[in-house]
């Protein structure tokens, strides 16, 4: 009787590949086929089948590599029917499309002791996390499920977040390369491990997923850190992580910038944060919302007296936040470095200036020229400057200042004994404006304004 059929090196197709499998369907004697190096994939599938036939107690199946078809998916499908002791299934990089995965979904109902599942590198998608739920569902012994780079999406991450509220025996998730990574630090978290740290940055979180990782975290205390930034988390998220934090004294780091935050997720976030003291470092800059990023700044500040440095570019920042920013920092004696550049209120550039100087050098000067410097921002430099002792000169050419910003300086001029030179070229002070300057001027000897060319009036003074 034969049992040995080798077949290496012989050019050989999927047909003929076929005309062979047909022919050893009921082959109850062959014991080994081997057609290396041919032409087709279905080759290595048929060889597969042949020994599902010849070993009845293999519990180990691994395919990588080969493109497994609809007619190999099947034929695989009826053998494994038969079977009943398969406890790994491994097909990693084989072309498997939801239709094809449907097969094996059918096939392992009768593998009651299967605890592992692969299906890395394929293309199930959305849809095929469905028959993997299925599988999951009549499968209560599989402990590891691995997904790896399969197109899934927010809808498979909803299928997925769904199982793993009720199936207490799935231990390790792996979900990497897909739109649903979240998923898998569920998991983590859900099975007790010791996770000290969710890292889930430049990946995208659902918010189903955002929704089960607060839910798990709730009674948690081993993590202490969550980053998500550029997650595109926008206002349900910030809600869910929001109830997290009002019952997880925990959590110390809390990293959201670069999201969708805007003002109503922000005020979520602030309900909850007006009362914790534990947080010690937040981010929440390069959001919809200047708000969120001053909320998070101004909580790290009153949390961590040894923060030095705040980055808020690019974070939509306007001069009534940047005021609640500088009113958090303004008698905080260690802090010496904050970058506002590209925010929407140019009082941004006045609060960055006085807020960082270095603390072993004095500063003289004030250059900000060229600033888009307004009367608002007048308004805020003078009363930064009511008890000026150092600076001697200020620059505010070719800004937007009007009558009311000479007002807001005639005020400073008055008592400033320190100031020797202001330059207001090119702003639009106007007769009105020069006449509050002199007013200020009248008791101020020590100072030369230059207020020459380009104004609407042009005067010495």
């Amino acid at each position: 009787t034969l049992t040995v059929i080798t077949l290496d090196h012989n050019e050989i197709g999927s047909a003929g590949a076929q005309y062979l499998s047909d022919a050893l369907l009921n082959n109850a004697t062959l014991g080994k086929l081997s057609m290396v190096r041919n032409k087709s994939d279905s080759c290595a599938i048929l060889e597969v089948i042949v020994d599902l036939h010849s070993n009845p107690t293999m519990t180990t199946l691994t395919i990588y590599d080969k493109k497994i078809e609809e007619k190999n998916a099947q034929q695989l499908g009826n053998t494994l029917r038969n079977k009943t002791c398969l406890t790994s299934l491994d097909l990693v990089n084989n072309q498997i499309n939801n239709r094809i995965l449907q097969y094996f979904a059918n096939a392992l109902k009768t593998h009651a002791d299967l605890r592992s599942l692969s299906f890395n590198n394929n293309q199930i998608g959305d849809e095929g996390v469905q028959y993997i739920v299925d599988i999951l569902e009549s499968h209560k012994k599989i402990t590891s499920l691995s997904l790896d780079n399969n197109g899934i999406t927010d809808q498979g991450a909803q299928y997925l977040s769904e199982i793993i509220k009720t199936n207490r025996t799935l231990e390790k998730m792996y979900l990497e390369k897909n739109q649903c990574a979240a998923s898998e630090t569920v998991c983590r978290i859900r099975n007790g491990n010791t996770l000290s740290k969710i890292d889930l940055r430049n990946t995208h979180v659902p918010d189903i997923d955002l929704q089960c990782i607060s839910q798990f975290l709730i009674r948690n205390t081993t993590v202490t850190a969550i980053d998500l930034t550029n997650r595109g988390i926008g206002n349900t998220g910030a809600q869910y992580l929001a109830d997290l934090l009002r019952v997880n004294s925990n959590i110390i780091k809390l990293l959201l910038g670069s999201n969708r935050i805007s003002d109503e997720g922000a005020k979520y976030l602030a309900d909850v944060l007006q009362n914790n003291a534990t947080i010690l470092e937040i981010d929440l800059s390069r959001n919809a919302s200047g708000y969120a990023a001053v909320l998070g700044a101004s909580i790290q500040l009153r949390n961590n007296r040894e923060v030095t440095y705040l980055n808020l570019e690019n974070s939509k920042i306007d001069s009534q936040n940047v005021q609640l920013l500088a009113a958090a920092l303004i008698d905080n004696q260690i802090f010496n470095r904050l970058s506002l550049h590209g925010n929407e209120s140019s009082l941004c550039t006045l609060v960055e200036i006085f807020l960082t100087a270095p603390p072993d050098q004095v500063r003289t000067e004030l250059n900000v020229a060229e600033k888009r410097i307004g009367d608002d921002e007048v308004q805020f430099l003078v009363d930064v400057l009511t008890n000026n002792t150092t600076i001697i000169n200020i620059d505010l050419a070719k800004n937007n200042i009007g009558v009311d910003g000479a007002k807001y300086m005639s005020d400073l001029l008055q008592n400033d004994k320190t100031l020797l030179t202001l330059n207001l070229e090119s702003n639009e002070v106007g007769d009105e404006g020069t006449n509050y300057l002199a007013n200020g001027l009248r008791n101020n000897i020590v100072l030369l304004i230059e207020n020459s060319a380009y104004n609407l009036v042009t005067i010495h003074l």
